[in-house]
C-alpha cells in the first residue's frame, strides 16, 4: 500500500503525475488511480488505497471542487486529520474545506528544485514524520559525526601522547642541565625558617642533602649593589608627587568589563561566538492568553527570577556553519535563519558551544517562559507593538509579506527590548515538552516544562503561517526529530 494518497480530476492528470514523480523522489510510494490494473474494481480499490493511506493529498482546482470523488476522498483526508489539500489553480473549495490551511502550487514549473514545492514536502513530512531521502541522509550525518568524534578523540589522544613525551624530555633537560651547574660557593647555614627574600629568577640545583638525589629551585639574586640613600628619597618625592596629581585630576580605574569576542556593543549587548546577545533583565509578565487557543488559557502571572541574555537575532546559516560545519537549510542565504534543524541538532549546536568555552550550562534554548517574557517586552498585547495585525509587515515576515521563503534577520523593526524576528520568519524551537494544559499547573517562578511527551514547543510563526500564528502567545509544537523549513532558534546565554 501506498503512503500518499493523490486525488484530483481527471482533467488534472498532469499535476497528479509530477507530484506523484517528485514525491516518490523522496522516497515516498504514492498511489492515484492510473494505477488500476485490468480488472479491478475502481471502488474496492480505492477505497482500500484510501484506508490504507498515511497522508491524502487533494488537487484542487475548477474542476476538482465540483467532483463528488475528490470531495468525498477529501473529507475521508480530513476526517482522519491527514489531508494536505493543495490549490493548483484559483478555485474555491467547498465550505468545509475553507477553514483549513491550504498550500500553493499555483505556478509551479514541476521542479523538485523549486522553493513552492519544498514548502508542499514540508507540509506533508508533519504528518509522515521526515521522507526515506531525508532518513538515509540523517543516517549519513550521524555516520558523519561519529567519525568526526572518533577523529577529535584520536587526534586529542595522540596530543596528549605528545604532550606527555615534551614534558618527559623537558624534565629530563632540566634534570641534566642542573647537574652541570657548578656547585654552590661557601657552606650555607641551615636554618630552621629560611629568610625569604623576593625572587627574580630560579634555576635547578642539586638538593643539598647529602645526598645527590633530586633537585629543588632555588632563588638566585642578581649581584645589585644597593641604592644610594639620595636616589631613594629622590625616588619618594617623584612618587609623592605623582600621586598628589592624580588626586587633583579626579583619577578614577577604568571599570572592568566583560570579555567578548568582539567587544561591548552597548551597555545592555554582548557577543559571544559570533553571535550578538541583548540583556533581558528578570521580572514579571502577564503569560498566555483568554482570547487565544485553549492551550494558551489562563492568563497566569510569570516571575523570571534571573536575568539572561537572548539572541539579538535568530541564528544564522554563517553561526551554524562556523560551529557544524553543515548546512542542511532549504532557502540558502549566509544570513538568513538556519532551518531544517531538528530539537535534537540544536542540542548537539549548544553543546559544541558549551564546550569552546568549557562550561556546562552557559548556552542554552529559552523555556516557554523565557521566550515568551522576551517576546513580549513588557506588552499585554496580541504582539509586541500592539494589537493591530495590519502592522505586522514592519515587524514580522509571514505569509503576506514573505513571498514563500525565509528572509535575512534583523531586517525588520526589533521589539522594545531590541529583539528582532520574534514575530515570524521562522518558528523558534524552545526548551520545553509541549502539554496542551501545562498552563493550569505550572509554577509562578521560571516555569519549565521538564516532563517527557512527543513534542517540543515551538514559538513566534513563520514565512509560512498567516498573521494568527505571530502572535505572543501562541504555541506551536513539533516532534523533537523533526527538521522543517520554516523552523529555526535563538540562544541563550547564563550570567554566572
Amino acid at each position: 500500500m501506498a503512503d500518499i494518497f493523490i486525488s484530483y480530476k481527471r482533467e488534472d492528470r498532469v499535476w497528479a503525475e509530477a507530484l506523484s514523480r517528485g514525491l516518490e523522489r523522496q522516497g515516498w510510494t504514492t498511489w492515484w488511480d492510473t494505477r488500476l490494473a485490468a480488472g479491478e474494481s475502481f471502488d474496492k480499490v480505492i477505497e482500500t488505497q484510501l484506508d490504507a493511506a498515511k497522508c491524502v493529498i487533494v488537487l484542487w482546482s475548477k474542476e476538482s471542487v465540483e467532483s463528488k470523488w475528490v470531495i468525498a476522498e477529501a473529507a475521508e483526508g480530513l476526517e482522519r486529520e491527514i489531508i494536505v489539500p493543495v490549490f493548483i489553480e484559483e478555485a474555491r473549495p467547498p465550505l468545509v474545506f475553507r477553514r483549513i490551511h491550504t498550500a500553493r502550487l499555483i505556478g509551479w514549473k514541476k521542479s523538485a528544485e523549486e522553493a513552492i514545492f519544498v514548502r508542499l514536502i514540508a507540509d506533508v513530512s508533519r504528518i509522515l514524520g521526515p521522507s526515506p531521502k531525508e532518513q538515509e541522509a540523517e543516517k549519513a550525518r550521524e555516520a558523519e559525526k561519529r567519525q568526526t568524534r572518533e577523529r577529535v578523540k584520536s587526534e586529542k589522544a595522540e596530543q596528549v601522547r605528545k604532550q606527555t613525551l615534551e614534558e618527559a624530555s623537558r624534565k629530563q633537560e632540566t634534570e641534566r642541565e642542573a647537574k652541570r651547574l657548578p656547585p654552590e660557593q661557601g657552606e650555607r647555614k641551615k636554618e630552621s625558617k629560611p629568610v625569604t627574600k623576593p625572587p627574580t629568577r630560579f634555576v635547578q640545583e642539586p638538593v643539598r642533602t647529602g645526598k645527590q638525589s633530586g633537585t629543588e629551585a632555588r632563588p638566585v639574586m642578581p649581584n645589585h649593589q644597593p641604592l644610594p640613600r639620595a636616589a631613594l628619597w629622590a625616588g619618594g618625592v617623584l612618587g609623592l608627587v605623582l600621586i598628589l596629581y592624580f588626586v587633583q585630576q579626579g583619577f578614577k580605574p577604568a571599570p572592568a568589563t566583560l570579555p567578548t569576542d568582539s567587544g561591548q556593543s552597548g551597555d545592555n549587548e554582548i557577543t559571544r561566538q559570533g553571535i550578538e546577545f541583548v540583556l533581558i533583565e528578570e521580572g514579571s509578565f502577564q503569560m498566555g492568553s483568554d482570547s487565544g487557543d485553549s492551550d494558551e488559557k489562563p492568563i497566569h502571572e510569570v516571575r523570571i527570577s534571573s536575568p539572561f541574555y537572548l539572541g539579538k537575532y535568530e541564528v544564522t546559516q554563517a553561526q551554524w556553519y562556523a560551529v557544524m560545519g553543515n548546512n542542511e537549510s532549504g532557502f540558502r542565504g549566509t544570513d538568513r535563519p538556519v532551518e531544517r534543524v531538528s530539537w535534537n541538532d540544536v542540542q548537539d549546536f549548544i553543546q559544541q558551544l558549551n564546550d569552546r568555552e568549557n562550561c556546562d550550562n552557559c548556552y542554552r534554548l529559552p523555556t516557554e517562559a523565557e521566550w515568551e517574557y522576551a517576546a513580549r517586552a513588557g506588552t499585554t498585547t496580541a504582539y509586541s507593538f500592539g494589537d493591530n495585525d495590519a502592522e505586522l509587515g514592519n515587524y514580522a515576515w509571514y505569509t503576506g509579506n514573505s513571498n514563500g521563503e525565509t528572509h535575512p534577520v534583523g531586517k525588520k523593526q526589533p521589539n522594545r527590548w531590541g529583539l528582532y524576528d520574534m514575530h515570524g520568519n521562522v518558528w523558534e524551537w524552545v526548551h520545553d515538552w509541549y502539554d496542551s494544559e501545562y498552563y493550569n499547573r505550572s509554577p509562578s517562578v521560571d516555569p519549565v516544562n521538564e516532563e517527557s511527551g512527543s513534542y517540543r514547543v515551538i514559538r513566534g510563526g513563520s514565512w509560512f503561517n498567516g498573521a494568527g500564528y505571530a502572535r505572543s502567545a501562541l504555541r506551536g509544537h513539533w516532534r523533537p526529530v523533526y527538521r522543517l523549513y520554516d523552523v529555526g532558534f535563538r540562544v541563550l546565554r547564563t550570567i554566572p
